[in-house]
């Protein structure tokens, strides 16, 4: 067993790699296996030639889009949706496979949280549906919340791994009998591919709803069983899903960037009269290195282009597009087919702002945040609990406006940052009752005096003075008492500038948009 490759970098889409030695013994292994060379499998075997697109998410965790707080975030259902649309026109067929871990991320904190991530999972299978999905499988976040959902959509794609019926799918997409199958471990992982197998698959697509390191041993037995890729949809620490990751444990095993962040795409390619099996078909080394440099150039590029102003960020943006269109370009060149062979081909697609977006798509993300807007505000006027009030003695919040009547100067410089917008800013994308945004472009979340409620906001929009520094009530009242928080740290910050949500945050380069005279710097006057 050896390792392939692991790709670091996030934003490379690639083949499988790992040269043409490796190339060379896939295929001698195929024809031995299957007992024929290429000439006498063309004279005895008329099986027609065929090809098909295979689109895989994993990891998704009920991710519509990316929150949009940073530039150049990653992910989409629209450009998810999009990939397929891609691969059919490329292709001439085209599927999608829901690896796992795709309609939830953890329970929900509470009632309104639950009933707002049911509304994703159902959006979500909508989207399935329209991808040409052939399998769904539930992978261990599902699970707890997955089957109300089921029950209530009844999507008509197969829904695999829900502990009821077959762990696995066959069905002819294309002229190819693909096949798909899950399992909680190894050994459930394994039966399932026999299965599909026995049921008459050409090709299996093997789906871990468990981590990379538990599957790397059993790997070829996975092969010698029937299966073409595996693919880890379960992954324990987020810091996995952090990169897109090919290892070859005797098959491509593909592990995703979570939160839907990527796709896996898989081309299988049936030549006319081949032996039966798939071999794989590698770059050489030296595109996946070209390609690495040319990600690296990309991604400093958007870093600094994210920090300019204009007219340098307007030249950068065109720069990087250029960049970008010469990678794709180098990215589609295609390899050569084995001679006799049927073949596939791995590759990762990033879902960046370059890559296109289904109109279809997003309107399922549209009308997500037109439902969710009317069902969370119904659901706080009916059963909305507002924040308790400061205990004696304990401050509350003043309000921006107090703080700023005091503080003009810093009040000027304060107004001059996208704090001051920042609930108008969720209002103009129809998002400020969103729960999941909400709670970071208002003034004091779930503290006393502070927002409970996304239908009482009112004195407490925007991410205001007191966000950072503190109730301020004692001080409004009596300026020889310090605020809470005089100078906020960056764990203040953090609190809502995470990686999921502020991708390019960093402290030391954002600190500075927020300060001006009287606030962090000396005084003009």
């Amino acid at each position: 067993m050896g390792k392939r490759a692991t790709f670091s970098n996030p934003a490379m889409p690639m083949l499988a790699f790992f040269g043409f030695t490796g190339l060379v013994g896939v295929a001698v292994f195929g024809l031995i296996a299957s007992g024929k060379l290429p000439s006498q499998a063309a004279a005895t075997n008329a099986t027609p030639g065929a090809q098909l697109g295979v689109v895989i998410t994993a990891d998704v965790r009920g991710y519509l889009e990316p929150c949009g707080c940073s530039e150049h975030m990653l992910g989409g259902l629209d450009r998810a949706t999009a990939q397929v649309d891609a691969a059919k026109k490329e292709l001439g067929a085209a599927v999608h496979i829901a690896a796992g871990d795709t309609l939830f991320a953890a329970p929900p904190a509470d009632a309104a949280h639950g009933q707002q991530d049911q509304l994703k999972a159902k959006t979500i299978l909508a989207a399935d549906a329209m991808m040409n999905t052939v399998a769904l499988a539930m992978g261990p976040r599902d699970l707890p919340m997955g089957p109300p959902a089921i029950a209530e959509v009844k999507p008509t794609f197969p829904v695999i791994g829900l502990g009821q019926g077959p762990g696995f799918s066959v069905s002819k997409q294309g002229d190819i009998q693909l096949g798909v199958a899950t399992g909680k471990d190894p050994a459930d992982l394994l039966a399932n591919v026999k299965a599909a197998k026995s049921a008459g698959a050409e090709a299996i697509i093997a789906l871990a709803q468990f981590p990379l390191p538990q599957l790397l041993p059993q790997g070829p037995q996975l092969k010698a069983a029937g299966a073409d890729v595996a693919v880890i949809a379960h992954q324990a620490a987020d810091t996995d899903g952090e990169a897109n990751h090919d290892v070859d444990a005797g098959l491509p095993v593909l592990t995703l960037m979570n939160r839907g962040r990527a796709i896996a795409r898989v081309d299988l390619h049936r030549a006319p009269g081949a032996p039966p099996g798939f071999a794989l078909v590698t770059s050489g080394a030296e595109q996946a290195h070209d390609l690495e440099l040319r990600d690296a150039e990309i991604e400093s590029l958007k870093k600094r282009a994210h920090l300019a102003e204009s007219p340098l960020k307007e030249a950068m943006d065109k720069k990087i597009a250029e960049k970008q269109a010469q990678r794709d370009a180098l990215a589609a060149q295609k390899p050569a087919p084995p001679a006799g062979r049927s073949w596939l081909s791995v590759r990762f697609v990033e879902l960046s702002d370059a890559q296109p977006r289904s109109q279809a798509g997003h309107a399922l993300i549209e009308k997500f945040d037109a439902d969710v807007g009317q069902l969370n505000l119904a659901w706080a006027r009916a059963h909305g609990v507002s924040c308790p009030a400061p205990k004696p003695g304990e401050p509350a919040f003043a309000g921006t406006d107090s703080c700023i009547a005091c503080h003009a100067e810093p009040g000027d410089v304060y107004k001059s940052t996208e704090h001051s917008h920042a609930y108008t800013t969720l209002e103009k994308v129809h998002k400020q009752f969103d729960l999941d945004c909400v709670r970071c472009h208002v003034v004091g979340t779930n503290a006393p005096g502070g927002v409970c409620r996304v239908d009482q906001v009112d004195g407490r929009k925007n991410v205001g003075c007191e966000s950072c520094h503190g109730r301020g009530s004692l001080h409004a009242d009596d300026p020889n008492v310090p605020v809470p928080v005089p100078e906020p740290g960056e764990q203040n910050c953090r609190v809502c500038h995470t990686p999921e949500n502020s991708t390019a945050f960093d402290f030391h380069t954002y600190l500075p948009k927020i300060l001006g005279p009287g606030h962090g710097k000396p005084s003009a006057k």
